[in-house]
């Protein structure tokens, strides 16, 4: 049954979508946020299945005969784990709770319904070995070019897509990020977000959190002058009178195909926004972050299972 959930837009003044972040995590731009002519989204669909888990029948590489009946998308989830980081040195390896990053990521991938076959892209042994412990597929070493401090996350997608289409025959509709460092991500975040994009035809759809920090007073410097970030912001004093904005949450990207292998985008041109509270939002890039998010767990704010914590 497709069911519409309820989510706001993100917020714009002029042409400009104000989603500010104080993490370092990955960036609108990163994702290619920027606004283009709407490409026309491919119409193959692979084979069907609310839910794919590792212990249960691959789809089919050809598609099955209840795709032309129910009309479900192929839904390809893709959890990019790289092995080294600057900010927090192995951060995917450490243990949050009862299970590792990779481990709550793989477990929030396996909680949802609406993925019909999910993966992990390492480049990292480590990584590999503990997500097929807590059921992964890891069908491929990720290539040393797509695993340097340079390597945007768009090309290690485009990757996987390859493979999933040239190895195992089958053609996603959608594609899922599930990034390692959204440990409080749960399936029905998933599930609400492919929905958004599944339920209104959109490009895309992202998990969004209100800002932490009003973007409209910002500045820049210009040496020691202060130089507005937006020019309308002098005309609010006050926080509660400046309209709501959201920043990006990083949790979960969901992704038309052609808007990723066609215009190498994984935000197209109508993106939507599922929003998430404060808590389900953690981000973990920094020392500071795995603190919070221990704060968190420790105070049973964290909404993920009893399993997981």
């Amino acid at each position: 049954m497709r069911r519409r959930i309820a989510g706001r837009s993100i917020h714009s003044v002029g042409s400009s979508t104000i989603c500010t972040s104080r993490r370092r995590g990955i960036s609108w731009r990163a994702f290619g946020a920027r606004r283009l002519p709407r490409a026309t989204a491919g119409t193959a669909s692979g084979p069907c299945g609310s839910s794919t888990r590792p212990d249960a029948p691959r789809p089919s590489a050809a598609g099955s005969e209840s795709d032309a009946v129910t009309g479900a998308p192929y839904v390809f989830g893709v959890i990019p784990a790289r092995g080294g980081s600057k900010g927090l040195p192995g951060k995917n390896l450490r243990v949050l709770g009862k299970l590792s990053l990779i481990g709550h990521a793989v477990a929030s991938a396996r909680e949802s319904a609406r993925l019909t076959r999910f993966i992990v892209s390492t480049d990292s042994a480590a990584l590999a070995d503990e997500a097929r412990r807590h059921g992964a597929e890891v069908p491929f070493q990720r290539p040393a070019e797509l695993a340097s401090d340079e390597a945007g996350m768009i090309p290690v997608l485009q990757h996987a897509v390859r493979w999933l289409e040239t190895t195992a025959g089958a053609r996603p509709d959608l594609i899922v990020t599930l990034q390692p460092t959204s440990p409080f991500r749960i399936g029905a975040d998933i599930d609400r977000t492919v929905a958004k994009v599944v339920d209104t035809g959109a490009d895309s759809a992202q998990t969004v959190t209100e800002a932490s920090y009003h973007p409209f007073f910002m500045k820049t410097l210009d040496g020691d002058r202060t130089v507005a970030l937006f020019p309308d912001g002098h005309k609010y004093v006050r926080r509660q009178d400046a309209p709501t904005v959201y920043q990006p949450s990083g949790a979960v990207y969901v992704t038309r195909r052609d808007v990723l292998m066609t215009e190498g985008r994984v935000l197209g041109a109508d993106n939507r926004a599922i929003v998430q509270g404060f808590e389900a939002a953690v981000n973990i890039d920094t020392e500071w972050d795995f603190l919070l998010a221990e704060l968190i767990l420790g105070q049973g704010r964290a909404p993920i299972s009893g399993s997981r914590q």
